[in-house]
Formats: structure tokens, C-alpha cells, sequence
């Protein structure tokens, strides 16, 4: 590590208290005292559980449509594939950043992903468009620049709440936090990001947007592999009516439990008791 970026690391460190993160708590404040299975003590990065990330929460609802909101539907689809995850590998240890609704600063979900050293780490969100007309699923790896003007506007969008956190969405050491990721961990993002995006075309049967890059503040320092998935957009009706319906995020669950079983059980450094993905 060069002197520079150690430097900025020193940097750093305030501003976790700035973002009210609190490590010798054991847990960051505002994340939902009901989750279950966190741990105070660090973990094996790698050999933690698999962390499910419902965006927004409480006082941020995301996006909004015709009375319905993006926190709660991704907090269902969320709850959904952790049942799913239990059911498929019993002894794969599953972590959510929050089982209710409330709201989580978006670098206490890095923050505890990070402090039980979790193995791959997934934020479910849904999309919004002017085009009334957009729909489809998108899949997001981390990245300093984005892919496109829409990738740009999507990670915007998500990163709003940091005004809420009492921090610019334009932080300058933004990209510094992306240049600390091993070559290796965005390697396997990429593996993930992949997978995950192969399962939701195969079951969905919607329009398939890609998997793209965007600077998503939720993906910042994380130490395992990380993506983002935009699973439809609330305001396109035809969709909006789908996400809400029950079998169709079933199928959703499904689908994005395939994908982080079958990732896995490449990756996994020692098989758990009663997986039924492994051998």
C-alpha cells in the first residue's frame, strides 16, 4: 500500500463515526435489533454467512409508486430467499441487514457484512424510470464510473440517502475506497454478478437489461464478494403488479438462491452440515 493511500485511510477513520457506525458495539445503530445470527466478534472473511441486503427502509422508503414502495417489497423478496436459502442448504448461515422496517445507514450493511466476515453479500432493490414504459432486471458490480448514463442515474438514486446520513452523495474519497479492493474480490463480484444475473434471466421471463457498473455507496469497502440487483421497476404497472404478486416473488427467491447456492459451492472453503448444494 502506497503512503498516499494510507494517508487517506487515516482519513478514514472519522468518518465512520460520522456515518454512526459502531464496531465496538457489535452493531451498527439504526440496524434492526431483530436480525438474527450476527456476532460481535470478527469473523473468517470468507467463511461467514451469506448477508441478504433489502435497500432502503423506515423513513426511506426508495422508490414509490402508486402507494407502493420499494423497502417493502424488497424487505419481501428478502425474507423470501432467506426461507428459500433454509430450506435448499439448511446449514448455510444467512444474515439480513434488516428483518423489518427500518431504516440501516447504507455503510452499516458494509459494516456488519464486514464484521461476520460474510462470504458474499447481496442488495436486492427495484427500479424507477420517467419512461413509464421501462422495465426489466438489472445486475451492478462496483465501479467508479458507471457503465452508462442510466447506470449513472440508478446509482444516484440509490446513493440519495446519504444526504439523509448527513454526507454529500459526491464523496471525493469514493473512488480511493474502490482502488483498496483486491483484484481478486472484484474478480469474484464479476463470478457472482454473473451468476446471479444467468438465474433471474432463465426464471423471470422479463426483459433482461444486463449486468452493468455503477458507484454504489451499499458496495463501498466491502471485503467479500458484492452486487446489487435491480429486480423491476414499480413504475411500469404491468410489473409493478407482478412484483407485488406473492408466486412471482417466490420466484425471485428462487432464482437468486440458485444463483448464490451454486456460487458457493465453488467458493465455499469448507462445506456446511446439511447443504444440499454441495455433494
Amino acid at each position: 500500500m502506497t503512503a498516499a493511500k494510507r494517508n487517506v485511510l487515516m482519513l478514514l477513520i472519522p468518518l465512520v463515526g460520522a456515518f454512526g457506525l459502531s464496531a465496538c458495539a457489535g452493531q451498527a445503530p439504526g440496524a434492526d435489533r431483530g436480525a438474527k445470527g450476527i456476532s460481535p466478534a470478527p469473523a473468517v472473511p470468507g467463511e461467514g454467512p451469506v448477508v441478504i441486503d433489502p435497500g432502503h427502509g423506515g423513513e426511506d422508503t426508495g422508490a414509490v409508486a402508486a402507494g407502493s414502495s420499494e423497502s417493502h417489497l424488497v424487505l419481501a423478496v428478502a425474507l423470501k430467499l432467506r426461507k428459500a436459502l433454509a430450506a435448499q442448504a439448511p446449514g448455510l448461515p444467512v444474515v439480513l441487514t434488516r428483518e423489518s422496517d427500518v431504516f440501516v445507514p447504507l455503510k452499516g450493511r458494509m459494516e456488519m457484512a464486514n464484521r461476520v466476515g460474510a462470504r458474499l453479500f447481496i442488495s436486492i432493490h427495484a427500479n424507477s424510470g420517467q419512461r413509464l414504459a421501462a422495465r426489466g432486471f438489472e445486475t451492478y458490480l462496483l465501479s467508479a464510473e458507471a457503465t452508462d448514463s442510466e447506470a449513472h442515474r440508478v446509482a444516484l438514486a440509490e446513493n440519495s440517502v446519504l444526504e439523509r446520513e448527513g454526507m454529500a452523495a459526491q464523496d471525493p474519497l469514493f473512488e480511493t475506497l474502490l482502488s483498496l479492493a483486491s483484484a481478486e474480490q472484484l474478480r469474484q463480484s464479476e463470478e457472482l454478478a454473473g451468476a446471479v444475473h444467468l438465474s433471474l434471466a432463465q426464471s423471470l421471463g422479463t426483459e433482461n437489461r444486463g449486468v452493468k457498473q455503477a458507484p454504489f455507496y451499499v458496495l463501498a469497502r466491502a471485503q467479500m464478494p458484492s452486487v446489487l440487483v435491480e429486480i423491476g421497476f414499480i413504475t411500469n404497472k404491468a410489473e409493478r403488479d407482478l412484483l407485488f404478486a406473492d408466486a412471482y416473488q417466490e420466484k425471485l427467491a428462487q432464482a437468486l438462491a440458485t444463483s448464490i447456492l451454486e456460487f458457493n459451492s465453488r467458493h465455499a472453503a469448507h462445506p456446511q452440515a446439511g447443504d444440499k448444494s454441495r455433494p
